[in-house]
């Protein structure tokens, strides 16, 4: 059977249900820190196995003097209040691991990020493109905001798979590093009545477009603090550049059974590209009318359908349960 209805363009539309709230978990991290690439780098890899498609979004913030350090992972760290490395918080809370204690807190640490992601979602990527250097978003918001409370929504740029040495790990190839934010790495403020934001900034080209992300993150104000509220990340967003290469999104639509999700179109042949939100390409494959994927190819999470022709392409963000 085809279903064909209108989609959200670029990103945010999600399959079965609402999509779980976003956490992030940062390493506060230095490339000259040894323990941050023996048991840390053991720890980061464990979280990212336990989530490999959501609720969490993992970056690594560098800083006191490290070689991958800038201006957004600075104030970042900074924020959480980083006072060494290596370190990991889940939001803005300290995750109190140590070199001996991590492997026996892992089941603790993947509850506590499971409960913190309880809830719906309220920030989205609602448009993403970048033309030539230039990165440009749309994040929209429909947070409920309490009365009297000041808040700011920000928009990091991180680049995932980068080979640069660290201490403590020979042929380290590091994964999502904050490189920069798009505008100041405090955000905007945020207005509740303003539904969504746009955010553009240059980025250096000597970053692998293919492997950047965007994580946007709407903070609630506390004194000198910033407290992460809400978030939520795209991995590989230079899929998507500018609207005039974009399919129609109205010829698009799924289904979710139990066994496997079905994406149809019209009577164009296209390439279909699957990636969870690590980038990672779960399914590739060409198809006229509907394609059928196995679930036990897609654990439960989010991912981004990419559909490619030789004139175009459209891609969305879908939750699979």
């Amino acid at each position: 059977m085809r279903i064909l209805f209108t989609l959200i363009m670029l990103l945010g539309w999600t399959l079965g249900q609402a999509q779980n709230r976003n956490v992030i978990v940062t390493k506060a991290t230095a490339t000259w820190c040894p323990n941050c690439g023996t048991w840390a780098w053991d720890y980061k890899d464990a979280l990212l196995a336990e989530f490999p498609s959501g609720p969490m979004t993992f970056i690594a913030a560098h800083f006191r003097n490290s070689d991958l350090e800038n201006e957004a992972s600075l104030w970042f760290a900074r924020n959480i209040n980083a006072a060494g490395q290596p370190t990991f918080y889940i939001n803005n809370d300290w995750n109190t691991v140590g070199s001996g204690s991590w492997n026996s807190q892992l089941s603790n640490v993947r509850q506590e990020i499971l409960d913190k992601a309880q809830g719906e979602a309220t920030v989205s990527f609602d448009g993403v493109a970048i033309d030539g250097e230039t990165v440009s978003c749309t994040v929209g918001t429909n947070y409920t905001a309490e009365p009297g409370t000041e808040y700011t929504i920000a928009v990091y740029v991180y680049e995932d798979n980068v080979d640069y040495f660290q201490s403590g790990r020979p042929n380290a190839i590091h994964p999502n590093i904050m490189r920069t934010s798009l505008g100041a790495p405090q955000g905007v403020p945020y207005d509740p009545a303003t539904g969504s934001y746009d955010f553009q900034d240059v980025i250096d080209p000597a970053w692998n477009k293919d492997e950047l992300g965007l994580l946007a993150v709407l903070y609630r104000i506390d004194g000198a603090e910033y407290i992460i509220e809400e978030s939520t990340s795209v991995a590989n967003f230079t899929a998507k550049t500018s609207s005039e290469d974009l399919l129609d999104a109205n010829i698009f639509g799924y289904t979710d059974r139990d066994t496997e999700l079905i994406i149809s179109a019209n009577d164009q042949e296209y390439q279909l590209t699957l990636t969870d939100m690590r980038g990672r390409v779960v399914v590739d494959t060409n198809f006229t009318n509907e394609v059928s994927i196995q679930k036990n190819l897609t654990p439960a999470g989010m991912y981004i359908a990419t559909f490619r022709t030789n004139k175009g392409f459209y891609s969305q963000q879908i939750f699979i349960k």
